[in-house]
């Protein structure tokens, strides 16, 4: 292999590489949200909006603990 078709190959690997890290970010992220909110296989776009709105809904749980019983926080995670 010549030394332009070297750099194209490790640019290509680099690449995959960082397209796995951000997949196994987002995987992470599915791990650790409720199982009852998680659908067999969601986008990473449905992935961010489900984040932010578990995010939002334990932060009103830590300032009121009676907020689980009118809870909305996922109404509208799934645009």
């Amino acid at each position: 292999m010549d030394d332009q078709g070297n750099k194209i190959y490790q640019r290509n690997e680099r690449e995959r590489l960082r397209v796995r890290w951000i997949n196994d970010g987002f995987q992470s992220v599915r791990n650790v949200l409720p199982s009852y909110l998680v659908k067999t296989r969601m986008s990473k776009l449905e992935t961010l909006y489900l984040a932010i709105a578990h995010i939002t809904h334990l932060e009103k749980v830590l300032e009121d603990e009676n907020h689980v019983y009118s809870c909305t926080c996922y109404d509208n995670a799934f645009k």
